[in-house]
């Protein structure tokens, strides 16, 4: 069994091949046959589908569609909690809220009473100042993309996307996931932007030729 992607559906094919002469046929060769479609963010198998799929499949579908979708929807969720719970965006709107309203104010003026609630949802505010011991540790972007490219080849080689079938690789979104990682580090199509270049650009890495 095979995938092609189209638009934001996976289509799945099985290939079988047809020997020399089975069919009047004077060469060999592969022969697909059209089984089903689902999404391509799908956590599970529609009913239907699933019917129609052999154990093989469907773990081949569990492995190649559905495991990746449940990681990526998990994240999402985990990147929204985070932001939910996070006060410091909420700050910097405010701040930008109020700065334009300290410019509109020389026009149109705000009552006091109303400064005075904000004045009392400031105090509501828990600061915790660091102690004068702990330096900040900053991030370091370099740092994390090398970690996460190490996390990626354990994922690999430990079978998370399973074995490529012969002469499907180019179109499977592995390959196009490889494809854009190598164009944001070494450039290409990712223009200006990419990792090479902007290293290049602060003298961090030297340009060839």
């Amino acid at each position: 069994m095979h995938i092609k992607r189209r638009g934001l559906r996976a289509m799945l094919y099985r290939s079988k091949w047809v020997a020399k002469k089975t069919r009047g046929n004077t060469h060999g060769f592969s022969e697909q046959t059209f089984v089903g479609s689902l999404p391509i963010n799908a956590v599970s198998v529609p009913e239907p589908l699933k019917v129609r799929l052999s154990p093989a499949e469907l773990d081949f579908v569990e492995k190649q569609i559905l495991l990746p979708a449940r990681l990526s929807e998990e994240q999402a969720r985990r990147v929204a909690a985070a932001r939910h719970r996070d006060p410091m965006w909420r700050l910097e709107d405010a701040q930008r809220l109020l700065e334009q309203v300290a410019a509109l104010s020389h026009e149109s003026s705000v009552p006091a009473a109303r400064l005075r609630t904000l004045k009392e949802a400031l105090a509501g505010i828990q600061v915790h100042p660091r102690p004068a011991h702990a330096a900040d540790q900053p991030t370091d972007p370099l740092r994390d993309a090398v970690s996460s490219l190490e996390a990626a080849a354990k994922a690999v080689a430990g079978g998370r996307y399973g074995k490529a079938k012969p002469g499907s690789s180019r179109r499977s979104q592995v390959y196009e996931n490889w494809q854009a990682i190598v164009k944001h580090v070494e450039g290409g199509t990712a223009g200006s932007e990419s990792l090479l270049r902007a290293l290049q650009a602060m003298g961090w890495v030297k340009s060839r030729g």
